[in-house]
């Protein structure tokens, strides 16, 4: 009996541990599969389509981007960066059938924006608003 068919393994099944060289596969080829695998989905939402977000959803992103317009962003830029942001809050789509539905809403985005919004301001100018602020607080705490 040969050794083969004593170790119980087909002679005829060369996996790649049989082969001398590693098969080759280049990121064009990986591109190229996955572009096919994208492009023959046929239930694949098209992108773009905001058919599966609410109403409260795509007001928010609308919120979004008058923000980012109003710093200067163009109104390209702005509309991705809104929905990216609305995305990561909500989850995604949260119309029936769409896998985001039924969980909370993240806000660290949001805590982000506020942050960064907030550092707009000069250290002399907060420290002069903080001056400002202990001025009156001593003053009405006397006068009573």
């Amino acid at each position: 009996m040969p050794d083969d068919q004593a170790s119980g393994q087909c002679p005829r099944y060369i996996g790649f541990t049989a082969l001398p060289f590693r098969p080759l596969i280049t990121n064009a080829w990986k591109l190229y599969i996955v572009n096919f695998i994208a492009k023959t989905r046929s239930n694949a939402m098209p992108q773009g389509d905001k058919s599966k977000y609410t109403d409260k959803q795509k007001r928010m992103a609308e919120h979004i981007e008058k923000g980012y317009e109003n710093r200067g962003v163009s109104e390209k830029e702005a509309e991705g960066r809104a929905w990216a942001t609305v995305n990561k809050t909500t989850g995604g789509g949260r119309k029936p059938g769409g896998s985001g539905r039924g969980k909370a809403d993240n806000k660290g985005p949001a805590k982000e924006g506020g942050r960064k919004g907030g550092a707009s301001q000069s250290r002399s100018t907060r420290s002069e608003a903080a001056k400002k602020g202990w001025e009156t607080r001593r003053r009405k705490t006397s006068s009573r």
